[in-house]
């Protein structure tokens, strides 16, 4: 992995990071970056988010758009177990 990849992963982290506090602020919930790599993102949800009818709008419309603003090199935000 290049600097700039560790660099890009890190922040990336971050990120993730002030979304699930607020998640879990709100929703009692949280999220979690798994792994980046090649403009993929594998993010795993937890507490109330997990399993909630509405995670799948939580991720399209709450984190892959707020990932995508700030990192348009993300190019995918996945869920995994």
């Amino acid at each position: 992995m290049s600097e700039e990849e560790t660099t890009t992963e890190l922040t990336l982290e971050m990120l993730v990071q002030k979304i699930s506090e607020y998640l879990q602020a709100y929703h009692s919930g949280s999220v979690e970056m798994v792994s980046y790599s090649n403009g993929e993102m594998r993010v795993r949800f937890g507490g109330h988010c997990a399993g909630c009818p509405h995670m799948q709008a939580t991720l399209s419309q709450g984190v892959a758009r707020t990932v995508q603003h700030y990192f348009p090199e993300v190019t995918r935000v996945i869920t995994v177990p």
